[in-house]
């Protein structure tokens, strides 16, 4: 019967708010399983971002910084909008699973995502200060397209009864338009990660587990890529207590992981290769 292996299901949200009124989310999906191993779904959603009251009311002044030239000082003054569209997102989705035998199993998701009305900053006319001070206004508008597309891979293997293997590969591509002030920008997530995780059971229930990872590089922040490594070693000395020795970032002394923000610059602090001892008792 044809009940059996196909399953659609469908859903919607609604909801009223006092920013942008009367939205609607509907969510469609699909799963066919034409046999035992083998599972294919496809997804269709709109959702939607309301602004918060940090973009359709505030009013400051924000971003102080030097004025070229004279030794005088420029403000941002930030201003809120009160009409304002919701942020829309249209996502696409596509994946399947298949588990050709109890010890092995592979998942397969891509994606596309489709963002409209983002929330911008447009700068506005100067206003004129007292010497040697500048005021620049900054109003939050809906200005600016994304679009995100990417796949996710992940295969565990069970290599026999006291070792287990895990891999993961991520891709992500991500492309920007019609933003004004630079709010968004491209190159500031990674594009590829790849991981591999290994659980072996070394008898006397004891457990050693290894974490390997690769991150790429951020151009827009000049964020080099890096591969790094975790440990831990774990003792169940009663059923409901265990003790374990971690060890992360063991790869570098130290890394930068993410470069400073684009409207609140703050101090970027790297990452440091750790060891600890933890002690879990469960009741």
């Amino acid at each position: 019967m044809l009940e059996d292996y196909v399953r659609l299901t469908l859903g919607i949200k609604l909801e009223h708010n006092d920013s942008t009124q009367f939205e609607y989310q509907p969510n469609a999906r699909l799963s066919v399983t034409p046999a035992d191993d083998f599972t294919a779904w496809t997804a269709v959603s709109r959702a939607v971002q309301v602004p918060g009251r940090n973009l359709d009311a505030v009013s400051g002044t924000i971003l102080p910084g030097a004025l070229p030239g004279t030794g005088g000082v420029v403000f941002g003054a930030g201003f809120g909008n009160q009409s304002l569209d919701a942020t829309e997102l249209i996502a696409y989705e596509l994946g399947m699973r298949w588990q050709p035998n109890d010890r092995s199993e592979l998942d397969v998701a891509g994606f596309a995502n489709f963002y409209n009305n983002l929330v911008d900053g447009a700068a506005g006319p100067f206003i004129a200060g007292y010497f040697p001070a500048l005021v620049i206004p900054i109003s939050s508008v809906n200005q600016g397209k994304a679009e995100t597309k990417g796949v996710e891979i992940t295969g565990k293997y069970e290599i026999n009864d006291w070792w287990r293997a895990t891999a993961n590969y991520s891709y992500i591509n991500i492309q920007i338009q019609d933003n004004g002030s630079g709010l968004f920008g491209e190159g500031v997530d990674p594009q590829q990660q790849v991981s591999i995780r290994s659980s072996m059971d070394l008898g006397r229930n004891v457990e050693f587990d290894l974490w390997g990872r690769f991150v790429d590089k951020l151009p827009a922040t000049a964020i080099d890529a890096y591969f790094d490594l975790d440990v831990r070693l774990a003792w169940r000395f009663r059923e409901n207590a265990e003790i374990a020795l971690v060890g992360q970032n063991l790869i570098d002394p130290t890394r930068i992981e993410f470069g400073p923000d684009r409207i609140d610059p703050t101090q970027i602090t790297g990452v440091e290769r750790s060891f600890y001892l933890q002690l879990t008792m469960e009741f």
